[in-house]
């Protein structure tokens, strides 16, 4: 190889993008909250962890809903993965809840 890498063939270096906490003051890329199809996703260079999760190379990823999380593990919403669970930004938290709770009841 010429020196580069593909992102299929690395390790991941830390944990899975589903394990990570939150760190406070962290601007995020908005991706207007859409639902991306595994076409879509896998467009990307990248690959799934053992939790479903579609890492790309600068440590953006994914997650199994097809949504999109920036290199800080942020999605536009301010939310993140903590130990497996998704927990939304802090102005998102009330319509979270109230969407989850219409859908799962």
């Amino acid at each position: 190889m010429d020196g580069q890498e593909k992102a299929e063939d690395k390790e991941p270096t830390t944990t899975t993008p589903g394990g990570g906490g939150r760190q406070d003051n962290i601007n995020y890329k908005a991706d207007k909250g859409e639902i991306h199809t595994k076409e879509d996703i896998e467009q990307h260079e990248g690959y799934y962890d053992e939790d479903g999760f579609y890492v790309m190379g600068d440590g953006s990823f994914y997650d199994p809903n097809g949504y999109y999380f920036d290199q800080e593990g942020y999605d536009e919403f301010g939310g993140y993965y903590e130990n497996g669970y998704y927990v939304p930004g802090p102005d998102y938290a009330e319509e979270y809840y109230r969407r989850f709770n219409e859908v799962y009841g």
